[in-house]
């Protein structure tokens, strides 16, 4: 009951807090995200003279595999080291 009074005042001071604002419509950008979308395709499609996507992406590639192999082999040497005669964890 006490829960419900705190959840009914802050409803209605949200709806008066919204109240004090005009009507509002959302600019074109935020409604059309498939125009806007193409519109940033279209600009870096251009960059394709200055940066080798190729390289660019293999790099990024790499980069996410050496991340891959070093979790993997973190999580290797965590499980390895719940094995009582190669961890450590106890004799």
């Amino acid at each position: 009951m006490i829960s419900e009074f705190f959840v009914n005042l802050a409803a209605g001071f949200v709806g008066w807090l919204a109240g004090l604002f005009g009507e509002w419509t959302p600019p074109d950008a935020l409604t059309d995200m498939a125009s806007s979308a193409n519109d940033l395709v279209v600009e870096f499609a251009s960059l394709g003279v200055w940066v080798d996507w190729g390289v660019l992406s293999g790099c990024v590639a790499a980069a996410l595999a050496s991340w891959a192999v070093v979790l993997v082999v973190k999580v290797v040497r965590a499980l390895a080291a719940h094995v009582p005669v190669i961890g450590g964890a106890g004799d």
